[in-house]
């Protein structure tokens, strides 16, 4: 009782235009889902922007508290010639005084460090 399977002659393969309807599907959804990626990592920028503003004016807020409610103005500069980093703006140093925490004034740290 020794029967062989019998193979048919053709064998199923994939046809050209079958090949090409899926690479056109792939990249009809692959731009359809670019835009929305783009606009999700704009979403993400702006959200990271307010959450900087946010903690600025929290550390502002801080500042003007222990100073009698004074803050100075955004263009002032600060000098002293015995305190290492104290000269610049006030946004330049309001974290080294603990009241912001690195990279909520800026988004890379002095040595590009985020």
């Amino acid at each position: 009782m020794n029967r062989e399977i019998k193979r048919s002659p053709f064998v199923q393969q994939f046809t050209l235009i079958e090949l090409l309807v899926v690479i056109v599907i792939i990249a009809i959804l692959i731009a359809l889902l670019l835009p929305a990626l783009q606009q999700a990592k704009d979403t993400a920028k702006s959200v990271t922007c307010m959450s900087n503003l946010k903690q600025q004016f929290t550390g502002m807020a801080l500042y003007a508290n222990d100073s009698d409610g004074l803050i100075p103005p955004i263009g002032q500069n600060f000098y002293s010639s015995g305190m290492p980093g104290y000269n610049g703006t006030w946004y330049s140093w309001l974290g080294s005084y603990g009241y912001m925490g690195p990279g909520e004034t800026y988004d890379y740290g002095p040595y590009g460090v985020t």
